[in-house]
């Protein structure tokens, strides 16, 4: 999730530090077609970029559409498998962003999210797991309720359990690895959102909550449509995190790059290597969370407030 800090060839990510180094994205050395380079050896232009992007993304999208219901196996192997193009795409797409303007490195950026959570909505759809519920359920007296998975236990309730150092309401989701979770448009309709000692999860929120709560992420990927109150955030690290907030603080984490719109300037306090971007989320009711969220509208200049951090 691009845990190292390096010198971004995106103009519009900043750091909280003072060292003119912001947050970038180290490669996986997946196989793709060159970006940078064409037969001949000549270096490759923005608009050559381009043809090559838009063709793989319409193909990726077009193998999608294919993927049918089948058995629950069948079916994550297909979309594994889509999910290593857009990750070749991705290493593609930062090997030709020095050739890109701001906005284009913006606009392809927020296409690369969003076809990831095509395929994580997707695999919901088809192979949902088991474990996971969106149900709205009376409170539990006396703790959340607890589900067990063969890989990690996960809690997905409304309970109202007391964590120190208050009462939790809404979603829950805790003890996971290795998982990706996936709620479209009216799955959580306001809800609060805690997420809890998560490692190497994806977790693709394409809904408006209310609060968001996060302790102890490590090496996650996280976006959230809109979060109508504010979002905390706990001893984190090696994060990438995209949401739009009312208010957003941030306390004893290192290693993070969040895309942000918020309406106040972030709150950072005793964390270290932070970088922020512009929010850059993209999928159909976007604009609709976030007015009902009460956001306005999401800007990539550096006036706007998520660019005005409070360290």
């Amino acid at each position: 999730f691009g845990s190292a800090l390096s010198e971004s060839p995106h103009p519009d990510i900043m750091s909280s530090e003072g060292n003119g180094k912001a947050l970038g994205t180290s490669g996986d050395g997946l196989e793709c077609a060159e970006v940078d380079e064409v037969e001949g050896g000549h270096e490759m232009s923005k608009e050559e970029f381009f043809g090559i992007f838009r063709t793989e993304q319409g193909a990726i999208r077009e193998d999608l559409k294919a993927v049918s219901a089948s058995s629950g196996d069948e079916v994550n192997q297909a979309l594994d498998a889509l999910l290593l193009r857009v990750q070749a795409l991705e290493d593609s797409f930062t090997r030709a962003a020095h050739l890109l303007p701001p906005y284009d490195v913006q606009k392809y950026g927020g296409a690369l999210k969003e076809l990831a959570s095509e395929i994580a909505v997707r695999r919901e759809e088809l192979a949902p797991r088991g474990k996971f519920s969106f149900k709205r359920r009376a409170p539990v007296a006396g703790g959340a309720e607890k589900v067990a998975g063969t890989e990690a236990a996960a809690v997905v309730s409304t309970s109202t359990a007391s964590p120190s150092p208050q009462a939790v309401t809404g979603q829950v989701y805790e003890d996971l690895q290795g998982q990706s979770i996936a709620c479209a448009s009216g799955d959580l309709a306001g809800e609060d959102v805690t997420l809890r000692r998560l490692e190497g999860c994806r977790i693709v929120l394409l809904d408006r909550v209310g609060a968001l709560h996060c302790h102890e992420l490590r090496r996650c990927e996280i976006s959230v449509g809109a979060v109508g109150s504010s979002a905390l955030l706990y001893s984190c690290s090696d994060c990438v995190l995209t949401l739009a907030t009312k208010q957003l603080r941030l306390h004893d984490s290192n290693n993070m790059l969040l895309h942000l719109h918020t309406l106040s300037g972030p709150v950072v306090e005793h964390c270290k290597r932070i970088a922020f971007a512009p929010y850059d989320l993209s999928y159909a009711s976007v604009q609709e969370h976030m007015s009902a969220a009460s956001l306005g509208t999401a800007s990539a200049e550096r006036s706007a407030p998520w660019a005005d951090v409070q360290d």
